[in-house]
């Protein structure tokens, strides 16, 4: 069965056409294909601009169904006696609009600036550290998640949207203050402590 399917596919794709037609709407293009090859499009009406003007010049169908879709970010397949149209999901997304150097300051809940905080954007292994005064610069694209951490407070985090000049403010972790344990060394002589000393 799956032979047959690959003989009928491979038949498909090479049989001969002489399709000639410099202007021609992909509907009027997806017509005449179907007139002259016995061959159906299945498709999705709101994937595809059927008043797309478009040139055909091929010589067998496959070359006829890729200049009628060409320019539309579509891919097709043809199964049986159906040619079967969807959005290509390989098309890269759009791209991002540079939001440039975003600038700003770390500060704890007093006001008072957090030096060696860590700026980065989530999801990547880009980041910087704060400055003395708790400046930091990074360059991020809009839309990017930006987490802020430093040791013993709560991480924050805020999306870049064209903003600059942020204030952060840093919330201490209240629990991690309570775990804290004091151990302090003595002197004492080797002769009277119980256990190995090394």
């Amino acid at each position: 069965m799956g032979v047959a399917a690959l003989l009928a596919c491979c038949y498909a794709s090479a049989q001969s056409l002489q399709l000639r037609k410099d202007k021609i709407s992909v509907k009027e293009a997806m017509d005449l294909i179907t007139q002259t090859t016995g061959y159906s499009f299945i498709y999705a009406s709101s994937d595809i601009d059927m008043t797309a003007v478009v040139k055909l010049h091929a010589d067998n169908l496959e070359q006829a169904v890729s200049q009628t879709l060409g320019g539309q970010q579509l891919s097709f397949k043809i199964s049986g006696k159906n040619i079967l149209v969807k959005k290509d999901d390989s098309t890269p997304a759009a791209p991002k609009s540079v939001t440039g150097e975003l600038e700003g300051v770390v500060i704890d809940e007093t006001g008072l600036p957090i030096p060696g905080a860590t700026v980065h954007i989530k999801g990547s292994t880009k980041g910087v550290l704060t400055d003395l005064e708790g400046n930091f610069s990074i360059a991020v694209l809009e839309g990017e998640v930006l987490t802020v951490s430093f040791l013993g407070y709560e991480d924050a985090s805020f999306t870049a949207a064209g903003q600059n000049n942020i204030r952060i403010s840093l919330i201490p972790k209240r629990n991690e203050l309570e775990e804290a344990v004091l151990v302090a060394y003595g002197k004492q002589r080797k002769e009277s402590v119980i256990g190995a000393i090394s």
